[in-house]
């Protein structure tokens, strides 16, 4: 169910949409009363050194790669990994650096579907944050390169976000995604369940981009990742404990929640990381390294 808040009940709309605008609309989902499902690993990254898994994105230069990195703590590196769980050669077998970039809380990594990866260092728990930014980094070979080079970084900002930090802490952020050549990111909340589409409008790097507020659902929980086929024909996104995949109408993610919806829950440990293997197969990654593939026929219908 949609919901159309207008300008009138402003405070309503804010209580139940967790979003600060009243223009954009609020999508409740009914989903049946299923309980989570236990699937087994697919494989387990091998690598010791991935030990707090936060991203992953296929790669779309390089067959049978997919790029992971870690959360906050860790250097300015990604990793290149297979289904298998093994790791692709590794510059200096410490995982690929990337340079002109840092590390200070790296939460969810994509590709731009052109041959770069987009690493979002925008972990904002505590909603202090004022340098939230969204690194380009073209895609290295991950068999020879010793380095990765950020060519771009591109700072943004809540428009809606007045206070640092706000009473309802709503704009930590963990999913950034790419559909139709546009970025998208979604919130995670702390207040309340739910979750906010915003999409970049500009891309520039010597001021914060302002980001648009697309959309807000019932997310049953704090988003952790998304993404999406480069049509925007599929969106998937990520909580701890279940997976959501949304069909928006003629590919277009501003109308995200009006197409067909599938959800299920599922107990796969704290999970952080997930992309489309194609277009009917998902990967999911938890903070331990395990890598879980769900087919797509495995979710359920709910809108």
């Amino acid at each position: 169910m949609t919901r159309l808040f207008p300008i009138l009940g402003v405070a309503a709309a804010l209580l139940v949409a967790g979003c600060a605008s009243p223009h954009v609309s609020y999508t409740s989902i009914e989903v049946p009363p299923t309980g989570p499902r236990k699937i087994e690993p697919a494989a387990t990254m091998r690598s010791a050194l991935i030990n707090e898994g936060s991203g992953i994105a296929k790669s779309t230069r390089y067959e049978g790669v997919y790029w992971t990195h870690n959360d906050s703590g860790d250097r300015a590196r990604i990793f290149p990994v297979t289904l298998q769980g093994e790791t692709v050669a590794m510059g200096d077998g410490l995982g690929i650096p990337v340079k002109m970039a840092e590390n200070k809380d790296w939460e969810d990594i994509a590709s731009d579907h052109k041959g770069n990866l987009l690493i979002g260092d925008f972990g904002n728990n505590a909603n202090r944050r004022k340098d939230l930014l969204v690194y380009v980094v073209p895609e290295p070979d991950p068999s020879h390169a010793a380095q990765a080079i950020a060519k771009r970084a591109i700072p943004f900002h809540f428009p809606e976000q007045k206070e640092f930090p706000p009473a309802a802490r709503n704009y930590d952020v963990e999913a950034i995604f790419v559909a139709n050549d546009t970025w998208y990111v979604l919130t995670k909340h702390r207040a309340d369940a739910d979750t906010c589409l915003y999409r970049f409008n500009s891309y520039r790097e010597d001021i914060s981009n302002p980001l648009e507020l697309v959309c807000s659902f019932g997310a049953r929980g704090m988003v952790t990742g998304a993404d999406s086929l480069a049509d925007g024909s599929r969106v998937a996104v990520l909580v701890y404990d279940n997976v959501w995949l949304f069909e928006p109408p003629s590919g277009d993610v501003n109308r995200l929640t009006e197409g067909k919806i599938y959800w299920r829950p599922y107990r796969l440990g704290q999970c952080e990381g997930i992309c489309f293997i194609d277009a009917d197969t998902l990967l999911v990654t938890n903070e331990e390294g395990s890598m879980y593939v769900i087919p797509v026929t495995d979710l359920i219908e709910v809108q």
